[in-house]
């Protein structure tokens, strides 16, 4: 935030992006509008805290017994639009490997997606509704397939790599869209988008179980949470390895039987 607010101070562009709360914390900080500050918030579902996730990348380190985690992406879309992450090790003879794992496959990423490991007051978030602090908000549109089928007879439009929403929020987010070039764009209604992005109407709701997952991981450590979860969700793991075997196209086809 600091070195944002010196480059406007110094009549320069800045585009800033994060969670709505990140933003909403920038605007605080800064005290006055700038003419030339754009910013974009994400639709986001909450956040665990970062020591969390800390102690989960050493765990992993320490069960695949490597030097070190270089990279760590989320969602890595090499494989097709989802929720595939993708680790990038460094071995203990200075090699590196990288490992692709689908989401429901790791504990971390089935707790974030259940919202067991969010922060407390994510569950409360005033920022999670249709009145966003962005001058724009992206954010994937889930169920496309179903809002706007239309759009997949289009071939500018590859649901296989990933569709993204884009709300515009304010003035100042209309000039941003006014100065991309070389972007297929449709328009739909903010319904539409919200319909499987719930955080654009209300907070995650918190689960009963976060408790005791956070429980655990206080009392002994990420191990004891990892180790939990391979005991307890040997079915899932099953499933989701059998499931991400399929390209994702015959992926969507099996969700939309199973969504009948």
């Amino acid at each position: 935030m600091k070195e944002a607010k010196e480059e406007l101070n110094l009549g320069k562009k800045v585009l800033f992006s994060g969670t709505p709360c990140q933003i909403a914390g920038l605007y605080g900080y800064l005290r006055r509008e700038y003419e030339n500050l754009f910013t974009v918030d994400v639709i986001c579902h909450g956040v665990p805290s970062a020591k969390m996730f800390d102690d989960f990348l050493q765990n992993e380190t320490n069960k695949r017994n490597v030097k070190k985690i270089k990279e760590y992406i989320f969602r890595d879309k090499k494989r097709g639009w989802g929720m595939n992450g993708k680790i990038r090790f460094e071995l203990k003879n200075g090699s590196e490997k990288t490992v692709y794992i689908p989401a429901r496959l790791t504990s971390y990423n089935t707790f974030f997606l259940d919202g067991f490991n969010y922060r407390e007051n994510c569950y409360s978030c005033k920022y999670a509704n249709s009145k966003r602090p962005g001058d724009i908000t992206l954010g994937d549109y889930w169920g496309i397939e179903r809002e706007n089928p239309e759009l997949l007879k289009n071939k500018e439009y590859d649901i296989e790599n990933g569709i993204s929403c884009i709300i515009v929020n304010s003035k100042n987010g209309m000039k941003i869209m006014q100065n991309i070039i070389n972007l297929s764009m449709y328009e739909t209604q903010f319904e539409k988008i919200a319909n499987k992005n719930g955080q654009l109407k209300y907070p995650s709701k918190r689960p009963a179980k976060r408790e005791q997952i956070m429980k655990l991981y206080f009392q002994k450590g990420y191990r004891g949470v990892d180790e939990y979860f391979y005991r307890n969700y040997k079915k899932q793991i099953i499933v989701h390895t059998v499931f991400n075997a399929f390209p994702i196209g015959v992926r969507l086809k099996i969700k939309k039987v199973l969504h009948k």
